[in-house]
């Protein structure tokens, strides 16, 4: 009777403190004298540039290595602070644990970014946990963080080690919104295989409010949609609210080498930093001139563009009528889904040796299993007899393999 009350005691004080200890912070860890001497000994110089991390030891045997990375990016204005730490002592119940309470250091507090934890933690890997007491991965950094950024939040991760690549994707997209400024998203305008128009209109709203900036790939959409063929930004009228927009000139303007439209400031710093820039001779000058009057042809002659969208617009129809499978596309980019690899290679070869008609075929893994297609394109100089005469070999070769009935 003795132990079982005894017993009761002990489970009711270890609910009671568990009750006092909820909501409030998580005490220091460690004392400030060794911090402060890190910090007013540190010496870096501020880096130039946005800085979007530091990579820094943990152990407090390298605090001035700590202090000197803290202190070159001091100045900054920012708004928390991620902190990815191992969990060193496998206490995690889940793969990746984030705290529920604020910090308290030897330094002063340090609040808990409790948006970002709520973000977190609706992925199934993410629990709430209270190992940040003593987990010295955190605990090394946070005198520094209440000295040096007073105020700013911070978001601690403990990784379990029972974590993997998948589960690190997993947590980064989770995360990404959450980095602020410096995310770049890049997208299709026209997908090269699909032919479908990225969504744009939907895309741009939520790169904007997370603070990122968009670049999108109009290699297949230049020429094609938009008013006067100038693209994907231009047919969603949302041209001013990309910040890259660039492409192949081996496309629509039939010639070798890229382009690039953005903010000169943008493009300078590409010029100087980017790897294909380094030791890259100039494009040749017959290449440069064949784009350039090719995007006159495109201003000057915009028949072609009603043309071009005459013609995908007809195979398009005609191919479903046939009972070809094409997908999403809204341009003249038309895939032909054949599902199986050596029957889609089979009806390739077999129209370009039999037929004289050129497609792409596109296997695994290009494409995941079972999405085997042949990619088929169309110019605004193809004509009506051309377009009959493919839709004839499609329609045998089709037949012949099973494709259509």
């Amino acid at each position: 009777m003795t132990v079982r009350r005894v017993f009761l005691c002990v489970l009711l004080l270890l609910s009671a403190s568990a009750s006092r200890l909820e909501g409030r912070p998580f005490p220091p860890l460690y004392p400030g004298p060794l911090f402060e001497r890190a910090i007013e000994s540190a010496s870096a110089t501020p880096a130039e540039g946005r800085v979007t991390g530091l990579i820094t030891p943990h152990h407090l045997l390298a605090a001035d290595l700590i202090a000197a990375g803290f202190a070159m990016i001091k100045e900054r204005d920012l708004d928390r602070i991620i902190i990815l730490t191992p969990d060193h002592y496998h206490r995690g119940r889940t793969i990746f644990s984030v705290p529920g309470r604020d910090f308290l250091t030897a330094l002063g507090p340090v609040p808990l970014d409790r948006e970002g934890v709520e973000r977190l933690k609706k992925l199934i890997l993410v629990g709430e946990s209270n190992l940040f007491s003593h987990e010295h991965g955190v605990q090394a950094l946070l005198p520094f963080v209440a000295r040096l950024f007073p105020g700013v939040p911070v978001l601690p991760v403990a990784i379990g080690t029972r974590s993997g690549p998948e589960d690190w994707r997993e947590l980064g997209a989770a995360l990404a919104p959450l980095a602020g400024e410096g995310a770049l998203v890049v997208t299709d305008g026209v997908f090269s295989a699909e032919g479908e128009i990225a969504k744009l209109d939907e895309i741009v709203p939520i790169v904007k409010k997370h603070s990122a900036r968009l670049f999108v790939d109009d290699a297949h959409a230049l020429g094609v949609i938009g008013p006067g063929g100038k693209g994907s930004a231009a047919h969603f009228g949302l041209v001013d609210q990309v910040d890259l927009i660039g492409g192949t000139f081996s496309k629509s303007m039939a010639s070798i080498g890229g382009w690039l439209v953005g903010d000169r400031k943008v493009l300078d710093y590409i010029r100087h930093f980017a790897p294909s820039y380094l030791f890259a001779a100039s494009a040749a000058p017959p290449s440069v001139a064949a784009a350039m009057e090719a995007f006159a042809v495109m201003q000057e002659e915009p028949w072609r563009i009603d043309k071009l969208r005459e013609n995908f617009t007809y195979m398009r129809d005609e191919l479903r009528r046939l009972g070809f499978e094409l997908g999403k596309t809204e341009t003249a980019v038309i895939p032909i889904y054949i599902r199986q690899d050596l029957r889609t290679l089979r009806v390739w070869r077999e129209l370009l040796e039999d037929y004289g008609i050129y497609t792409n075929p596109f296997i695994s893994p290009g494409v995941p299993p079972k999405n085997a297609m042949l990619r088929t394109s169309y110019m605004a100089t193809h004509e009506r007899t051309h377009l009959d005469r493919g839709l004839e070999a499609f329609e045998k070769v089709g037949k012949k393999y099973g494709v259509i009935s």
